[in-house]
């Protein structure tokens, strides 16, 4: 869904960029050219934008909240059984 959305959102914007780029280069105004840098970094956002709704730091984070737990619950049960 989320590569879905960003796929449509870079479609948009291509459009977009376009037009303007075109505009841009027939009346290269200091407007049209502050337009046209505003779509730019508008569509690198986009592209920098995550695919996943989570990153690696958050995938680390749950997989240590589990298994911290799970090595100190192996650990008494192992100290249990060798007393």
């Amino acid at each position: 869904m989320m590569t879905k959305a960003k796929r449509d959102n870079l479609g948009t914007f291509s459009a977009i960029l376009r037009s303007t780029a075109q505009e841009a280069l027939k009346n290269p105004t200091r407007q049209n050219i502050i337009c046209l840098r505003a779509i730019i970094d508008i569509q690198r956002q986009i592209d920098d934008m995550c695919q996943w709704p989570f990153g690696i730091y958050e995938i680390l984070h749950i997989v240590l909240i589990v298994i911290i737990p799970l090595v100190v619950v192996l650990l008494e049960i192992i100290f249990e059984v060798v007393r």
